[in-house]
C-alpha cells in the first residue's frame, strides 16, 4: 500500500448510496460502503468482485462521473469533487459495450472528436488519432463506421478512447471483455507498456488470469465493502492456494473472513 505523494489514487471511507425504486418508497441502495483504497503511482491495480459489487461505481466517481455520497477521493493528489476540472485532464476511461462510442461516426471520427475534448489541436488530434488506430489494430478499418463493428472492434476502440489524452491515470473497466486471445494478449502487452512509460492503470475485471498476469496489487470487493488488498503473489502464498482465482472465490465467498 502507498500513501501520499506516492499515491495516484486515494479513497478514505467513501460511500455512494443510490435512490430505491418508487415502489420501495425511499428504500436506498448502498453501493460503496466506505472504501479506503491507495493505488500507487506507475501501477496496475486491479479491482476484483462480482457483478454488482460496487466495481463501476467506484471507477465512476474517480473518473469525476459520480459524486460520492460521502468520503473522499483523490486522483494524482486532485479531489474528485472540489478539483473536477483538473481530475479530469489526468483521467482516461473505457467502460466498454456501446457506451461512449458514435455509432454513425467512424473510428477516425470518433477519436478526433474525443481528442479535441481533451483540448489537443486539430493537428495533434489527427496525430494521436492515428496511433492510437495502429497501435489497437483498426487502422485498416478506421474510415468504416462504428455500427459495422464487431463488439471486439468496439472494445478495441474503446482502449483508444481512453488514450487519447495520455492520461496519467486509466480506468478499464472489463477492458478485454469481446476480444479474441488475440487481442486479449495484445491488450495485456499495452497495459505493461503503458506502465512503463509512467501511467498508473486501474483494472475492472472478472479475468482472474488477466489480473494475475497485470496486476502489481488487487482489491477484492464485494457489496461495495473491501475485503482484501495485496499482491497477487502474496495473497496466493499466504493463504496456500495455486492461482488467484482461487483466491478470489475463497475471498469473495468467506467475506474477507480467512484474511
Amino acid at each position: 500500500m502507498t500513501s501520499g505523494r506516492d499515491a495516484a489514487v486515494e479513497t478514505d471511507r467513501l460511500v455512494r448510496c443510490f435512490a430505491g425504486r418508487r415502489h420501495d418508497r425511499g428504500a436506498t441502495r448502498i453501493a460503496l460502503d466506505g472504501v479506503t483504497l491507495r493505488v500507487a503511482v506507475s501501477s496496475v491495480h486491479g479491482l476484483l468482485g462480482p457483478n454488482g459489487a460496487g466495481k463501476t461505481t467506484l471507477v465512476k466517481i474517480l473518473s469525476t462521473i459520480l459524486l460520492p455520497t460521502s468520503g473522499t477521493a483523490r486522483v494524482m493528489g486532485r479531489d474528485v469533487v472540489s478539483e473536477t476540472a483538473l481530475v479530469r485532464p489526468l483521467v482516461g476511461l473505457a467502460l466498454g459495450g456501446e457506451r461512449g462510442l458514435y455509432n454513425r461516426l467512424t473510428a477516425r471520427q470518433n477519436l478526433r472528436y474525443w481528442g479535441s475534448l481533451y483540448g489537443l489541436s486539430r493537428a495533434a488530434a489527427v496525430r494521436r488519432s492515428e496511433a492510437l488506430l495502429d497501435a489497437v489494430g483498426l487502422a485498416d478499418r478506421a474510415d468504416d463506421r462504428v455500427e459495422t463493428y464487431s463488439r471486439g472492434m468496439k472494445q478495441r476502440l474503446h482502449l483508444a478512447r481512453g488514450l487519447v489524452g495520455d492520461p496519467a491515470v486509466l480506468f478499464l473497466d472489463e477492458p478485454t471483455s469481446g476480444l479474441d486471445p488475440v487481442g486479449a494478449r495484445e491488450f495485456r502487452d499495452m497495459v505493461r507498456g503503458l506502465r512503463r512509460t509512467g501511467c498508473t492503470v486501474v483494472l475492472a475485471t472478472h479475468d482472474m488470469a488477466e489480473a494475475d498476469a497485470l496486476c502489481d496489487e488487487v482489491t477484492f470487493i464485494d457489496h461495495g465493502v473491501v475485503l482484501a488488498t495485496e499482491r497477487p503473489d502474496a495473497l496466493r502464498s499466504r493463504l496456500r492456494l495455486p492461482s488467484l482465482d482461487e483466491v478470489y472465490h475463497h475471498v469473495v465467498g468467506d467475506r474477507g473472513l480467512a484474511l
